[in-house]
């Protein structure tokens, strides 16, 4: 009778919440990981892969062999001395503020500029918040153990440095020489902006490929060999001219930071790529708990 018609209709309302509920969390699923224009997962692609890693670390041993090696050619003895000599015909004052200080921190600092505004994007994200803090939290964590850090080495490079105890040209620091920490600070920290942290945050974040903010970090992206190659050369300048390395430090400390930066590549793709069982499981499992309560809806209706 006419007592069944308004319970019909709010069987109907409620089943079509239902069916939107379901369709709200099912498309929240599917956002997890990024998408291409046929629906399918994008896997991101590292654009630093393993060969210039293992290339980096053959950099760093062929120096390392050269220096320690008894039977070694040692070619870079006359490249150090001439690079101290360089140093020591600066006027003290050029050497110490302009070499040693400024053209010495200049790509650390733009480079950690360039960390920091990629870290408050992730952190205020609209899309995979959970992927974009994971990918600046594993950066972080290579920053402060592995060739990051400037003022305190980080563990790899403390350690590096206290095996080979090589001193420095001149009593700038009491630290060792071998190899350095500005150059391998400066190679990881722009090496990882451009080759890793950028374009992972481009994958997962797509309002990062139109926003004007991130306008120079995609210019800067696309053409990362050239300024990378720029802050490696004017770090190791100035590291050499304001007398605080050997030349041999710098080309060894170039070779370890591209290493580190392909074993953070390595990390991040694992991390983006791999599957999110749990949230997952979440969708499939509510989905099914939906199915099951519309069902049993229609069956009272009926």
């Amino acid at each position: 009778g006419s007592g069944g018609r308004p319970s019909t209709s709010a069987a109907a309302a409620e089943d079509g919440g239902m069916r939107g509920l379901a369709t709200f969390q099912g498309s929240t699923c599917e956002q997890s990981q990024p998408q291409g224009s046929d629906g399918a997962p994008v896997s991101w692609a590292p654009q630093l892969g393993i060969a210039p890693g293992v290339l980096g670390a053959v950099v760093f041993c062929a120096v390392a062999g050269d220096l320690y090696c008894p039977h070694s050619l040692h070619m870079f003895e006359r490249v150090d001395a001439a690079g101290h000599a360089a140093a020591q015909n600066l006027d003290a004052d050029v050497r110490r503020y302009v070499w040693g200080g400024i053209i010495s921190d200049l790509a650390i600092t733009a480079g950690l500029l360039g960390w920091a505004f990629v870290t408050a994007t992730a952190a205020v994200g609209k899309s995979n918040g959970e992927r974009a803090v994971g990918v600046m939290g594993l950066g972080w964590m290579f920053y402060w153990l592995g060739a990051g850090r400037v003022k305190h080495d980080p563990l790899v490079i403390a350690t590096v440095k206290d095996h080979f105890a090589r001193s420095r040209p001149s009593a700038v620091h009491s630290t060792y020489s071998f190899p350095s920490g500005h150059t391998t600070s400066a190679t990881f920290i722009v090496a990882s902006l451009l080759f890793v942290l950028i374009p992972a945050m481009l994958h997962v974040m797509p309002e990062a490929r139109t926003d004007a903010r991130w306008g120079p970090l995609r210019m800067a992206a696309r053409f990362a060999w050239p300024l990378l190659g720029a802050c490696i050369a004017s770090t190791a300048a100035g590291r050499v001219l304001g007398d605080a390395h050997w030349v041999s430090d710098t080309v060894a400390a170039a070779g370890l930071g591209i290493a580190v930066t392909s074993c953070l590549s390595a990390t991040t793709e694992r991390l983006l790529n791999a599957p999110i069982p749990t949230s997952v499981d979440g969708c499939i499992a509510s989905s099914e708990g939906e199915k099951s309560v519309l069902q049993q809806k229609d069956s009272k209706s009926t």
